[in-house]
């Protein structure tokens, strides 16, 4: 087995963090160490320098041409200096997002690059938005969003559907960090294996929780009712993305070390 990491969704019946992953997205019903099912497998590995990761299932947008393959290959760079927008988007389904994962466990390792054309507002943002067609590029239409901000403190923050940040923490601006997060939209608890103390823990309906560096950013937070404002979306989880606004500038890479 090739020990670079992997973007993955998977349907379990209990899941524990995998750390050679770099990013890993699983669906649960309770979160251990048995997998059911793998809907999403995305590595890394074999993506050349300067080169745009294929759109094919799952991945539906590759970046607009700013996300490439990192110097030396074998992780994913998302790098935009301009006034467009990038986004890297996948289904957790289908091209149609036929399929909502009602609960799921999430991983990956981020790093911060150096930019002389960035700033410290500057920002990418990690969204999960509903099992449905609508832009993840809207605040509104995310269930959850973590905010990666170009800058040495206070540089992530989580909120959900474009609302107020229900955390902010401080993540390192120059090495390599490690996100976990954990959801529940099943309609009944699930429970998770914390990171930093080994402990099972409920994680009810209707919440999430983040982790970085196996450290809680949020233990427990609570979804929105809906999303996609005045639409007043329900439907589940049912894709991710990594998104640099138009106004905005960002150097990030997803490494698979």
């Amino acid at each position: 087995m090739s020990n670079k990491p992997m973007l993955k969704f998977n349907s379990i019946a209990t899941i524990r963090p995998v750390e050679w992953l770099a990013l890993t997205i699983l669906a649960v019903s309770a979160f251990g160490n048995s997998v059911q099912a793998q809907w999403v497998n995305e590595s890394f590995s074999s993506l050349a320098a300067g080169v745009a990761p294929t759109v094919a299932l799952p991945l539906v947008a590759n970046g607009d041409g700013y996300a490439k393959g990192v110097a030396g290959g074998g992780a994913l760079q998302i790098q935009k200096t301009t006034n467009v927008a990038s986004e890297t988007r996948w289904t957790f389904s289908d091209a149609t997002y036929t399929t909502p994962r009602s609960s799921g466990y999430i991983s990956f390792k981020i790093t911060q690059n150096v930019n002389a054309l960035t700033t410290t507002t500057d920002y990418m943002n990690f969204r999960l938005g509903p099992a449905d067609s609508s832009s993840l590029g809207t605040g509104a239409n995310n269930w959850l969003e973590l905010r990666f901000v170009q800058a040495t403190s206070s540089n992530l923050k989580i909120s959900c559907a474009g609302g107020a940040n229900q955390a902010t923490a401080t993540i390192s601006s120059t090495a390599q960090n490690s996100v976990q997060i954990w959801y529940n939209q099943s309609g009944v608890a699930t429970t998770y294996t914390r990171p930093d103390t080994g402990g099972s823990t409920s994680l009810a309906s209707g919440t999430f929780a983040v982790f970085a560096n196996n450290a809680p950013i949020i233990a427990v937070g609570t979804f929105p009712a809906s999303v996609e404002g005045a639409s007043a979306v329900t439907t589940p989880i049912g894709k991710m993305a990594f998104i640099i606004g138009s106004s905005q500038k960002g150097d990030w890479t997803i490494d698979d070390v």
